[in-house]
């Protein structure tokens, strides 16, 4: 992983948590997250794969899905017809990203966990 695709990754998670503080939700048709998604490398995708395999969501519909889009040469994730409709690309995308989002979310929720600071001791 470079740190390149590191930085991607964190960003698609900061930019999520920017929709929740505004909208309360994460906001599906934000044009950055999507250009992000149009410029990714193969790497980023890969990365966003591992965390969302950690969740109990991960199923055979996206697990082909990434087999399909690891094959593709040269790389890509949507193509410019998936643009600005619904299409498989698109949808399963989001189900990726959400799944990466939430496991994210808890991970951070566990380290912040205050029963697992009980016993800390500061000098």
């Amino acid at each position: 992983m470079t740190d390149t695709d590191m930085e991607r990754v964190a960003e698609i998670y900061e930019r999520f948590e920017r929709h929740i503080e505004l909208h309360k939700a994460p906001v599906r048709s934000d044009k950055q997250i999507w250009k992000w998604v149009d410029e990714m490398s193969m790497q980023t995708l890969v990365d966003l794969v591992r965390f969302a395999q950690a969740h109990g969501g991960w199923n055979y519909d996206l697990q082909s899905w990434m087999d399909e889009v690891a094959d593709r040469s040269p790389f890509w994730v949507r193509n410019v017809t998936d643009k600005h409709k619904s299409s498989n690309n698109n949808t399963m995308m989001w189900k990726l990203m959400m799944l990466f989002r939430e496991v994210i979310d808890t991970r951070l929720k566990d380290l912040d966990d205050p029963r697992k600071k009980l016993f800390e001791w500061k000098k």
